[in-house]
Parts: C-alpha cells; sequence; structure tokens
C-alpha cells in the first residue's frame, strides 16, 4: 500500500509502525515528495482557496483536507492519467472523490481544473 499524507506548512510527518510515508503533499506549497525528494509542484483548490490550509473545509473549492489517503488505482475520468485517492484518516468535511490529475482537457482554462483534487503538470502523473 502506497500512502500519500497531506501536510500543512509547520507540521512535521509521523509515521506509525508499519506505516509508509512515501509520498507526502504539502497543502501549502503544492510541493509533492517522494522519499525526501521533491518530484513536482502542482495545486489544490481554486481562486483564493487555491493551497490554502484554512479554506481545506470549503465543498468544490477548498484544497485537499489533510490526512492520509490510499492510492487505490487510476482511471481516465478527467485526464489521460487520473490517480484515485481514498482518505483512510483524517476530517474529510463531508468531500470526497478526491484524485490526483493534470489540467482538464481544452477549452477549459488552466489553473482552474481544481475542485479538492491535486493537479499536477503535464506528464506528471505518467510517471
Amino acid at each position: 500500500m502506497v500512502t500519500l499524507s497531506i501536510l500543512i506548512a509547520g507540521m512535521t510527518a509521523r509515521r506509525r509502525k508499519g506505516e509508509s510515508m512515501a509520498w507526502i503533499y504539502h497543502q501549502s506549497t503544492g510541493e509533492l515528495w517522494h522519499n525526501g525528494v521533491l518530484k513536482g509542484k502542482g495545486y489544490s483548490g481554486v481562486l483564493t482557496n487555491k493551497n490554502n490550509p484554512d479554506r481545506q473545509q470549503v465543498k468544490g473549492m477548498g484544497p485537499l483536507p489533510r490526512g492520509t489517503y490510499h492510492i487505490a488505482g487510476h482511471n481516465n475520468s478527467i485526464s489521460p492519467m487520473t490517480v484515485i485517492l481514498v482518505q483512510t484518516s483524517g476530517e474529510s468535511y463531508g468531500r470526497s472523490l478526491f484524485r490526483i490529475h493534470g489540467e482538464k482537457r481544452p477549452p477549459a482554462i488552466p489553473g482552474f481544473a481544481s475542485e479538492g483534487c491535486i493537479i499536477m503538470g503535464p506528464g506528471f502523473v505518467r510517471r
């Protein structure tokens, strides 16, 4: 099981015995790290909610709520490679259906693809 931990600035990642924390997404900066190496920078949320931890509870606009997520597979539902996230700990604020994906297909305006999903640059999710 791969675990993705969503952190806000100033917090530290804590591992429970037997828990993998290979992927860490920083909610306030959009940075995605794998085993301590920065792999890319994206965003979560839209408009003034983008990468704003104080707005994580805003449905459809705030960033992905902090917590732990299991990578449950992938599909082509939103962009050519969409990674499905299932929250395993933390407060969801009644929100669900979180993903990691690229920008929405044209003619969408770049930078407005997130309703809480993590948006990474072209080709990132394929890696």
